[in-house]
């Protein structure tokens, strides 16, 4: 995976080409109506990699990307399609929503799915941590707990299935039992 400055680097080059493309073969662009809509997807890919580069040198200076980068690379890509054609102008807005739809997929399905594993794994750590350091010893995972012989029925229900229940009352006699050994020493 590229760093966020060779991925700059690379969406500036690549820009520059494909504007260059663009400007070179103007002519042949609106010459009809598919080299048309073929200049106004030229230049929603000018969006998708001019948004990379904003995107990215907002996050190299410490910025957070939000919407205004959007908003910017989408004016800076109709421009460039204003100087093919003025179908150029709309083929270039729808796709560009088109893309922006798929990247945000893309976004979501790879680093928002991502979230509840790295939960997970803090908890792990931090229920190892407290095994560690002498804390809570209590079982973690649902198969520890449905192991264990000297569970009594379940006496409420709830989303767990009563599971809390019987944990709240093993809970309460040994905090019965600590306090009654605590008094009958003394």
């Amino acid at each position: 995976m590229a760093g966020q400055g060779s991925s700059m680097l690379y969406s500036f080059l690549l820009f520059t080409v494909i504007l260059s493309l663009q400007e070179v073969y103007r002519g042949k662009l609106a010459s009809s109506e598919w080299f048309t809509i073929l200049g106004g997807f030229t230049s929603s890919l000018l969006f998708l990699i001019s948004l990379t580069f904003i995107g990215n040198f907002q996050e190299a200076s410490g910025m957070k990307t939000g919407w205004g980068a959007v908003i910017v690379a989408e004016v800076i890509a109709l421009i460039a399609a204003s100087t093919v054609h003025r179908v150029c102008i709309t083929t270039c807005f729808l796709f560009s929503a088109g893309l922006l739809y798929e990247d945000y997929d893309h976004f979501k399905s790879r680093w928002l799915a991502a979230k509840p594993i790295k939960e997970c794994e803090e908890r792990l750590r931090t229920s190892k941590r407290q095994v560690m350091s002498g804390g809570s010893t209590r079982p973690r995972s649902y198969s520890a707990r449905t192991r264990d012989p000297t569970l009594k029925p379940n006496t409420d229900t709830g989303r767990d299935g009563g599971r809390a229940g019987v944990w709240r009352e093993r809970a309460k006699e040994r905090k019965r039992s600590a306090i009654a050994d605590f008094s009958s020493s003394d």
